[in-house]
């Protein structure tokens, strides 16, 4: 979001929060950055946190939200008591972080009890050095219209809306594929962690058995075809260009999720590490079918699969133009497991505000994974030779 100095207010950098975010936040803290280019403010990396978790979040929310940043702002979101803002205020006030050997702070903060249309908000500090800071508007105003929000043009372009809590948003990736039993997706488990080294090693995987409550799709057939092939890129390729083509969005009465053979060969692929990155240059070619899959792996296993699917859904939401949402979809990934290397080096480039690069970064990777198994471009040679 870039926009002059005259344009903004408070009020209009609360209202590209829900886009920004994915979620309109409550009992939250929301730290902004900002670079100053021809009179003009560009925003930068966006950081949110519980206010119960503040004194410990701050530090590492403060780092990397004012790396490359002229100014960082703060917004206090709470119903909490007067005495209790008090104490947040004082709290971000007294912050300060030596980042590459400059005493570091809070620049200005203000307060709104919820991000909607017209709700009030108002200064709590801001130094005397920012001018900007001490006109009428800036001390006191309501929010503008979150529809018309910059933040927001994404979302319309996508025809979709940000969730209207941080729970809601996190529970499209908590909800249970409704077509398979605890039997079931254990047996795909298991399926997943014994096929996955066979595929690695080059080895055909063994057949999948239809689970009692599951159906196949017309992708069944020619994915179990492939595996027996080991063609694996060209596999996520097919797959995921059939599937952006399917009518229906999931998770709702999407065949995608009663598809046992689909869903227990994306799990062996996303299993394993190696396998996995295989198929992201694929994933970056069709990320809308990437997404439909890989979602409902998510919502069917558990385990690295579905860490493995969580983080490649992100990479899709970033390739499709909305990363806004692979923060929160990281943020899911990272609370199962919080020492997972891709989605923790995903979440900081989120964080850094590199989604322009990223993607190119992802066929990069994708591209050494081929040629560290001796693949060709689209992967049709076998994995060993």
């Amino acid at each position: 979001m870039t926009t002059s100095h005259d344009a903004v207010t408070p009020g209009y950098l609360l209202a590209s929060i829900p886009g920004a975010l994915g979620f309109y936040p409550s009992d939250s803290i929301i730290l902004m950055g900002f670079s100053s280019e021809d009179n003009r403010l560009v925003l930068g990396p966006v950081a949110r946190f519980d206010i119960a978790l503040a004194s410990r979040q701050l530090p590492e929310a403060f780092a990397v939200v004012a790396a490359g940043a002229d100014v960082v702002f703060a917004f206090i979101v709470s119903h909490r008591p007067d005495p209790a803002i008090h104490d947040l205020t004082d709290l971000l006030f007294d912050f300060s972080a030596d980042l590459d050997d400059t005493d570091r702070t809070v620049d200005a903060c203000w307060f709104t009890p919820e991000i909607s249309v017209g709700q009030p908000y108002e200064m709590c500090f801001a130094p005397a050095e920012i001018p900007l800071t001490h006109t009428a508007e800036w001390q006191q105003g309501t929010i503008d219209s979150i529809a018309a929000s910059p933040t927001m043009e994404r979302w319309r372009e996508a025809g979709r809306l940000p969730e209207i809590s941080r729970d809601e948003a996190f529970a499209c990736f908590d909800e249970a594929n409704p077509h398979f039993g605890p039997r079931d997706i254990a047996a795909m488990v298991r399926a997943a962690a014994s096929d996955a080294p066979l595929l690695a090693q080059g080895r055909p995987a063994r057949p999948v058995p239809m689970a009692a409550g599951g159906a196949a799709s017309t992708l069944a057939e020619d994915v179990r075809l492939r595996f027996e092939d080991r063609d694996i890129v060209p596999l996520a390729t097919r797959v995921f260009s059939e599937l952006s083509n399917m009518t229906g969005e999931p998770p709702e009465d999407d065949p995608v999720r009663a598809d046992a053979v689909l869903l227990t060969r994306m799990a062996t692929i996303l299993y394993d590490t190696a396998l996995r990155d295989l198929i992201v240059s694929a994933l970056c070619d069709q990320p809308k079918g990437a997404a439909r899959v890989l979602l409902a792996v998510a919502q069917t296993v558990h385990g690295p699969a579905r860490t493995n699917a969580l983080a490649l859904y992100a990479m899709a939401q970033v390739a499709l133009g909305l990363p806004m949402v692979a923060g929160t979809v990281l943020s899911v990934a990272l609370e199962e497991d919080p020492e997972h290397t891709l989605a923790g080096l995903l979440m900081r480039g989120y964080r850094a505000g590199l989604q322009d690069k990223m993607v190119a970064n992802f066929r990069r990777g994708s591209a050494k994974a081929r040629a560290s198994l001796g693949l060709d471009e689209d992967g049709e040679r076998a994995l060993c030779a």
